[in-house]
Parts: structure tokens; C-alpha cells; sequence
């Protein structure tokens, strides 16, 4: 058996032919430029042959897969005041937000 698998968004991300007999495991591993959906198609073939009774097969097969977006923070910085003068203190306030721009609950380490 022959089968085509390919990787698919709005385009083929990957593609690969593979030939084998029994079962076959296809790994892919999951990377950000699947999210937030995927889909996977496999096109089996089975030839036909010329002394035997098998005739040519042919089947096909999809799965959508549901990919978790990265979770990014953003994190925005802003002084008490634009310029720093020797022994003055300038203190920052932090806001962490999602992907969404919603603020989020974060603890910082700054060095």
C-alpha cells in the first residue's frame, strides 16, 4: 500500500509518500505554525495486479485537529519619569497582558 499524507492549512505545510504493508504510525510533531487548526488527509492506493485477482484500490481519509495557540505574555513598562538623574528613584509600573490584550496576574523578576 502507497499512501500520500499531507499537512494542510490554507496550503500543504509538509507532504510525505510513504510505501508499507500492515499498519503504519504517522508522527508529526505539533509546532506553532499549526495553530489554531490543522488538518491531516491520507490518500491510501493499493495497485492492482496483473497475476492476481487484486483490482486497483484507492481511499482517502481526513482529520481536523484543534492546535492551542502559544501563550505569550506582553509586558509593558513605564517609568515614574523620562529622565533618570543620579541619586533620583524612578519606579515603573508593570502591565502584563495576553495575546488578547487582557491584563493578566504575573510575578516579575527584574535584574
Amino acid at each position: 500500500v502507497t499512501a500520500l499524507i499531507t499537512v494542510e492549512r490554507a496550503d500543504i505545510i509538509k507532504q510525505t509518500t510513504v510505501t508499507f504493508e500492515g499498519s503504519y504510525t504517522y508522527e508529526l510533531p505539533i509546532e506553532g505554525v499549526h495553530a489554531p487548526n490543522v488538518y491531516v488527509s491520507v490518500v491510501l492506493l493499493r495497485p492492482g495486479g496483473a497475476d492476481t485477482a487484486l483490482v486497483p484500490t484507492v481511499r482517502y481519509g481526513l482529520i481536523g485537529l484543534s492546535v492551542e495557540v502559544p501563550q505569550q505574555l506582553r509586558i509593558t513598562a513605564t517609568p515614574s519619569d523620562k529622565l533618570a538623574e543620579p541619586n533620583k528613584t524612578i519606579t515603573f509600573d508593570f502591565k502584563v497582558t495576553d495575546r488578547r490584550g487582557e491584563p493578566v496576574q504575573a510575578e516579575l523578576g527584574i535584574a
